[in-house]
């Protein structure tokens, strides 16, 4: 997940729960767990990344890495840097909207 255009985030902590324990029940359920790498280069995504990992800390099937380097990516994931480099330059922005009351 490439946090490194985020320049801040403001969400109620209980919003915060709400939209984590959405995202991990999407993840499936499998023997092994899925490991979910965060790229993290900046201040405000690594946050939002450090409070993802706490929030999924206790789920068995899916863990949770932050690096704050593409080379830290690639080593976790066993690609060569560039291949990371080549996948965060194409990948394109993300918003995501508020969530709906009621």
């Amino acid at each position: 997940v490439d946090m490194s255009r985020v320049t801040g985030f403001a969400m109620e902590p209980a919003e915060r729960l709400a939209v984590q324990a959405r995202l991990l029940e999407s993840f499936p359920t499998v023997p092994d767990h899925t490991i979910v790498v965060w790229y993290a280069p900046t201040d405000p995504g690594r946050q939002m990344a450090q409070f993802v990992a706490r929030s999924w800390a206790e789920a068995p099937h899916v863990r949770v890495v932050v690096q704050d380097s593409a080379d830290g990516v690639a080593d976790v994931l066993g690609l060569p840097e560039p291949a990371i480099l080549a996948l965060l330059q194409d990948a394109p922005p993300l918003a995501v909207p508020p969530l709906r009351q009621g």
